[in-house]
């Protein structure tokens, strides 16, 4: 099919022409240079094959529509020609479509658009933070668009690898994909897209990790090597909740409770109910037996004693001298730090 000229950006008077999804736009070099932290040479070669295939530079005029640069989206030439006022209605919480902004990071990018890349960067940031997540009491914006989907969430997180680990696009992706992860929404989703990518380890350990605390038969349309890092990854949970269940941490020396304290006991009383599949504190047993970090959370909320739900746990405790608790929490913090490092390796990644 013949490309047709864009009704908006077809210029008369530009000196470059650009063909994306069968369309042709002629625009001005001057505005795409000045963009871009490279020239224009080096932004957009272009090559074309000769008569023997090989690939080389092409030897035409560049504002010919014969010759065109090619482009997978044009979303770019919106970007570089928008006037102030689009730019603002464009970043309306109830406007912002996040589709455009994706396109646009991942054309900025390839092609060094800094300030483009940036601006559109926090578009998708301010997008992420209002849209409703599938699931309960999910937070967001009266204005937002509607829920956010697994596609959408999906490319963002691309976007959000690739170009912004030190902005804030990547903080809050990851924030969303803790709170779905919690609910045991879109597990599937952040496996595929953390396969292959040294970026995202610690989201696909935590997808596979919510997998196996939501139970079930989760695993259908997985492949053998899928299945293989689940198993693994389940048996390496087994055994560290076995290790702590037989091995209450040891959380002061000799010297920092009083002799004549039965804080030690106590300590084990509540480890070993914290621990243990039937235990006497009903909020425990809520817990699936491999959910560790949940249980050290809550364990943690237990030894300060200012939850009612867990008044029973801090019953075990109470007796506890104040700097053994202190000390303990401190444990179970460590401890929860630990396990959480720890994920990646038990659920190994081709791409970790």
């Amino acid at each position: 099919m013949a490309a047709t000229r864009d009704s908006d950006y077809y210029f008369d008077d530009g000196n470059t022409v650009f063909e994306a999804e069968s369309t042709l736009s002629k625009v001005h070099r001057s505005v795409m240079a000045r963009s871009s932290g490279l020239s224009f040479e080096k932004t957009f070669p272009l090559r074309r094959r000769d008569s023997q295939g090989n690939r080389g530079e092409v030897p035409v005029i560049r504002g010919s529509d014969q010759f065109p640069i090619h482009l997978k989206k044009n979303t770019t030439l919106w970007s570089l020609y928008a006037i102030p006022s689009d730019i603002v209605d464009a970043m309306k919480l109830e406007s912002i479509d996040p589709v455009k902004f994706i396109n646009l990071v991942r054309i900025a990018k390839k092609y060094s658009f800094a300030s483009i890349e940036i601006w559109a960067l926090k578009a998708l940031t301010s997008y992420l933070c209002s849209v409703p997540l599938p699931v309960p009491g999910s937070q967001f914006e009266p204005q937002a668009a509607k829920e956010l989907s697994s596609e959408i969430l999906r490319e963002l997180t691309e976007v959000a690898a690739v170009c912004s680990r030190s902005a804030p696009l990547f903080e809050v992706v990851m924030a969303k994909w803790e709170l779905l992860l919690s609910h045991g929404v879109y597990l599937k989703t952040a496996i595929r897209v953390s396969e292959s990518r040294p970026e995202l380890c610690n989201l696909h350990a935590s997808a596979y990790y919510a997998m196996i605390l939501r139970g079930g038969d989760l695993t259908r349309n997985f492949s053998e090597e899928q299945r293989n890092i689940l198993l693994s990854g389940h048996y390496a949970l087994f055994k560290l909740w076995r290790d702590h269940l037989n091995s209450p941490p040891q959380f002061h020396s000799s010297n920092d409770c009083d002799p004549s304290s039965e804080c030690r006991s106590h300590w084990i009383s509540f480890w070993n109910d914290l621990m243990g599949s039937n235990s006497t504190i009903p909020i425990f047993n809520s817990f699936h037996p491999l959910d560790l970090l949940g249980k050290l959370e809550v364990a943690q909320d237990a030894l300060q004693g200012d939850n009612r739900e867990l008044e029973k746990a801090y019953h075990l405790t109470r007796k506890m001298l104040e700097r053994c608790r202190t000390s303990g929490k401190k444990v179970l913090e460590e401890m929860g730090r630990k396990t959480k490092l720890k994920l990646p390796d038990y659920f190994k990644s081709p791409g970790c």
